[in-house]
């Protein structure tokens, strides 16, 4: 189940002291400032930054669903920490403009993520990325012209020296290009990632195969990636595996997404459980802060019935008093709830940092015990290797002792 804070139905005033706070605790910022995100064990970790991409509109062969994805997808990140530039429907000048754009602003060190909605086709084995301009890419020759090679986003993060690249591509939908053209290639071809480059790709769908556009607002992945992508402590690859398992439960196993990954040095997970304890104490604070204020309202109230000199003033202010004592009592109660929730997720924020702090001296200890078995079985290989040349010698002596 996604457990998610809700941020809706505050007062005015309380959602200024929220916003305040939320800005000092914020695990994301505007587009291109630095800031840190809050990986699990709640220290600042690397910005992170994502463009993403949905192209529907199409002047041939348009797709109802890859505008709501990136739309969706652009919200959700940005809830887990993402800075996001957001394009939907652009055409080969635009795109090209965005991956300089995204360019820009990376920093070494960053986590980037590029995703992209629409139609994709392989030409030779490499995939590209459908403009929605694209009436005139009549056979190959000009696909490799009038689109973008995918390889171009990877290459862009990673020349970059993004820390960790994550590029999804739910563009495996039917060949838009004339039937004479297409050479016989379904979907995208097989895409590795660049050697040490910490870098995950993730397809909608087989190599070679085609995905669904969805008969919902989402494409079957997007609509399996938005139910997965908020639920905490779960690592990237990890996570990538239960949207692909979605979408084959979904579809009946005729879609199955596939990760191509080269190793992580470290884990990255999109939403941990100390980053929703940290808006939950935001919550918390904003609304005693709110308490506080209310509070000190009433006393100011007071002060001017005591001044008061006309009657009927007073009456009027009192009248205004009592109203802003009743939406205190409300504010209190809501505030102890809150706090009371705030509690509750740093007490799950804890557990889970135990859990993995547990996880870690399992996986030392259990290097450690490799790591002498190695030493022994290494000793022994020695022992028999010189064994063995004593049992070749011709000293009487080496022989007995043999």
């Amino acid at each position: 189940m996604v457990m998610m804070i809700q941020l809706n139905r505050i007062s005015p005033a309380r959602a200024l002291i929220l916003g305040f706070l939320l800005v000092l605790i914020s695990t994301f910022t505007i587009f291109g400032q630095s800031n840190a995100s809050v990986p699990p064990g709640g220290t600042p970790g690397p910005v992170r930054r994502a463009l993403i991409v949905g192209n529907g509109d199409y002047e041939r062969q348009r797709l109802a669903n890859p505008a709501n994805d990136a739309r969706d997808l652009a919200a959700a990140l940005e809830e887990t920490g993402f800075e996001v530039l957001l394009r939907t429907d652009r055409d080969l000048e635009e795109m090209e403009s965005d991956l300089r754009a995204f360019r820009e602003v990376i920093q070494p060190g960053d986590v980037t993520l590029f995703f992209f909605a629409g139609h994709g086709v392989q030409v030779d084995g490499r995939n590209y990325l459908l403009p929605v301009n694209n009436r005139d890419i009549r056979d190959n020759t000009e696909l490799r012209r009038k689109a973008i090679d995918a390889h171009a986003y990877v290459e862009t993060m990673v020349e970059a020296g993004a820390g960790i690249n994550i590029v999804m591509l739910d563009a495996c939908r039917d060949n838009p290009l004339p039937a004479s053209s297409r050479g016989g290639s379904r979907g995208l071809s097989a895409m590795d990632p660049p050697r040490g480059s910490e870098t995950v790709i993730v397809f909608a769908t087989q190599a070679g195969d085609v995905a669904a556009d969805g008969d919902g607002d989402n494409s079957t992945f997007t609509s399996a990636l938005l139910e997965e992508i908020h639920t905490p402590d779960v690592e990237l690859v990890s996570l990538f595996n239960r949207v692909g398992s979605d979408v084959r439960d979904r579809t009946g196993g005729k879609q199955v997404p596939t990760i191509y990954s080269e190793p992580l040095s470290q884990p990255f997970f999109f939403m941990t459980s100390e980053m929703i304890a940290a808006r939950a104490r935001a919550e918390s604070n904003a609304a005693q802060a709110e308490v506080d204020v209310l509070e000190n309202e009433i006393a100011a109230y007071q002060a001017r019935i005591d001044a008061a000199a006309d009657e009927r003033e007073r009456r009027e202010l009192e009248v205004e008093q009592q109203r802003q004592q009743a939406l205190l009592a409300a504010q209190r109660i809501e505030a102890r709830q809150l706090a009371e929730e705030a509690a509750r997720r740093e007490e799950q924020a804890q557990q889970a940092e135990e859990q993995r702090r547990q996880r870690e001296e399992q996986v030392a200890t259990a290097q450690a015990e490799q790591a002498e078995l190695a030493r022994l079985a290494s000793a022994r290989r020695q022992e028999m290797q010189r064994l063995a040349e004593d049992a070749r010698s011709e000293d009487p002596d080496i022989l007995i002792a043999t």
